[in-house]
């Protein structure tokens, strides 16, 4: 199956969409992906991206943004409790990126609003307001172009209008966006006509950057896609090539599922097979079904270094699981380099996609990567289920605090 939406998925593509139709432009307003006749957004959503309620209420002002042009920028809001009983506010910091005829030409694709920073305000009892800073890395706001640097890629930050907002949720803050604008007709979730807060979106021009991150800032490798045979078309003729949805034309929402026959290259690549080695142990040689004395509650609070325990759990005997010096899967460092790797932020992760030179290798590390991604996200839920179930009896909900849950 190809996915044909690209980038334009989840809020991502119901809000860019929404803008171009309040905008008039790229066919937005066309009946293709459309439920029911010319798209429109409160035909499509019933709650957007970060929202969520509370107990009491909060206004929330996007006071100056600062820094923009170095790598740190800082929004600074001021959040006031305006109900009658205490609570705790999220502030959520969006941006949108220049989108124009230099990005339509180059393919460029960009979504018209996007999470870029977070924050939560402390306990603010009736009436209390409180300023708050909430930083956004510049990164984020580069966007991935094939075309730069002489044909050979690169992230790039485009040419024009940058805008910071703040919202209750990423259609509130596009509409503050919109309204920045003097963009009219506006509307929410339900499809009430709103004006927007054009004061809680701030503005900011650029000039096209091509070099800022050409090079790792961490390994001062240069950032090349690595992954240019992922994309279907990669291994077509032009007769067989996939159309991907674009914004600037929304007829492209893909209404079926591509039809492509593989080519030559393809089904030999397909016809891979894994060649097992003449040491590898057999899933016959361990031991199932043994009764190990534990039950799956009792792992919840286990140690993620504590073997023994976990041995026990999987139900293998530790002699046949696994040799003295290593884990239960055979690469004991490697499973504490893969955890350092779960906690990269998106910042950093551009660094890590050195020219690859082994794909036997690449695949069984990344299927140990699963498995251990697997036990340690499978751990983290029963902790913090565990620590949710001691903070709500602690706090007695529904009470006189209150949290405002945002659904990010």
């Amino acid at each position: 199956m190809v996915l044909t939406e690209g980038i334009y998925t989840g809020y991502k593509y119901y809000e860019t969409r929404y803008e171009d139709a309040v905008l008039n432009r790229y066919n937005a307003n066309s009946s293709v992906g459309s439920t029911s006749g010319a798209w429109n957004y409160a035909s499509e959503m019933t709650f957007p991206f970060g929202y969520g309620l509370s107990y009491t209420a909060f206004t929330q002002e996007l006071l100056s943004v600062n820094n923009f042009g170095s790598e740190k920028i800082t929004a600074k809001v001021k959040v006031t409790n305006t109900g009658d009983v205490a609570g705790r506010s999220v502030v959520q910091i969006y941006a949108q990126t220049s989108y124009g005829k230099y990005e339509i030409d180059h393919n460029v694709e960009k979504s018209a609003i996007q999470l870029a920073g977070i924050g939560k305000t402390k306990l603010l009892a009736p009436k209390e307001s409180v300023e708050i800073d909430v930083g956004i890395e510049r990164y984020l706001l580069a966007s991935w172009d094939s075309t730069c640097n002489g044909g050979d890629g690169g992230y790039i930050l485009s040419e024009g209008t940058y805008y910071f907002a703040v919202g209750d949720n990423a259609h509130d803050a596009l509409n503050n966006v919109l309204a920045a604008k003097g963009a009219t007709g506006l509307i929410d979730e339900t499809g009430a006509s709103v004006v927007g807060k054009k004061n809680n979106a701030k503005s900011f021009d650029a000039a096209f950057d091509e070099s800022t991150y050409k090079f790792s800032d961490k390994t001062g490798v240069r950032v090349r896609n690595q992954f240019d045979d992922i994309d279907v078309n990669y291994w077509l003729d032009e007769s067989q090539k996939v159309t991907y949805m674009t914004r600037s034309d929304w007829t492209t929402y893909p209404t079926q599922v591509p039809q492509i026959q593989a080519t030559a290259e393809m089904a030999e690549l397909l016809a891979y097979g894994y060649k097992k080695p003449e040491n590898a142990k057999g899933y016959n040689e361990a031991d199932f079904g043994v009764d190990a004395g534990l039950k799956l509650v009792d792992m919840k609070d286990v140690d993620w270094d504590d073997n023994v325990t976990w041995d026990k759990f999987r139900e293998l005997s530790v002699s046949r699981s696994r040799r003295k010096d290593h884990d239960r899967y055979g690469h004991k460092r490697r499973r504490k380099a893969l955890c350092r790797k779960r906690r990269r932020t998106q910042s950093q992760q551009r660094q890590y996609f050195p020219d690859r030179t082994d794909v036997e290798t690449e695949f069984s590390q990344g299927l140990r990567g699963v498995l251990y991604a697997g036990r340690r996200c499978f751990h983290d839920e029963l902790q913090g289920r565990n620590r949710a179930e001691k903070y709500v009896r602690r706090q007695g909900f529904p009470g006189g605090s209150s949290e405002k849950r945002v659904g990010l």
